[in-house]
């Protein structure tokens, strides 16, 4: 866990490891107690909304991914406050394209170490990661119905990319926006933070580690 030491975070007693039929994970090294602490991770590399709005390689998203008052609270001021009802879900939206394209980006990514632990698409498991033909066992059940209607709506989060962004997301796929979205569904923690302009307030959050 060099990667993650080397950005400031500490651990104690746990190692990567890789489990049969479910992908690589944490396990301890000696018994625990209940509430000993494994692991310390700086805020400053845990991913929000603010890390992707600020991402100097996704700068563009901005407007598509803020609300106005998100917009306000992260310093931008050239919003349109309207923008952002393009996408039917703008924050799962934004992690899910700074997901993929950290995956895209490969080592020149700085996220790359903890998104390469991430499963390949065929090993997600996720019914939404299903091929269609593969879909189509699923005959009438209620859940091709469900699966459709995502796809669908992970095709128009697509489609409202290419056309609002221009010719640089021609070569974001709908393919890499479903990676995004299901690695995104499986690791995102809801959590209790003190901002120091607004309190305690709950942050949607991508916690290094912690999500294995």
């Amino acid at each position: 866990m060099a990667w993650f030491t080397k950005l400031g975070g500490t651990t104690r007693s746990i190692e990567l490891a890789a489990f049969p039929g479910s992908g690589r994970g944490v396990r301890a090294t000696r018994p625990l107690t209940r509430g000993t602490v494994v692991a310390e991770i700086p805020m400053d590399i845990v991913v929000t909304l603010s890390t992707v709005a600020f991402d100097p390689s996704l700068r563009d998203l901005g407007p598509l991914i803020l609300t106005p008052k998100m917009a306000a609270q992260l310093g931008h001021t050239d919003v349109d406050p309207n923008a952002h009802q393009q996408l039917a879900r703008p924050k799962t939206d934004a992690f899910s394209v700074w997901v993929a394209m950290q995956r895209k980006r490969g080592k020149d990514s700085p996220g790359e170490p903890w998104v390469g632990l991430f499963p390949t698409d065929d090993a997600i498991g996720d019914p939404l990661a299903w091929p269609p033909h593969a879909q189509a066992w699923l005959q009438a059940s209620p859940l091709r119905k469900k699966l459709e209607h995502k796809n669908e709506m992970l095709a128009e989060t697509v489609t409202v990319l290419r056309r609002e962004l221009g010719a640089q997301w021609l070569n974001y796929t709908l393919d890499d926006h479903r990676w995004g979205f299901t690695n995104v569904q499986r690791r995102n923690y809801m959590v209790q933070y003190k901002d120091a302009a607004m309190g305690w307030t709950d942050l949607l959050c991508l916690p290094p580690l912690a999500d294995l």
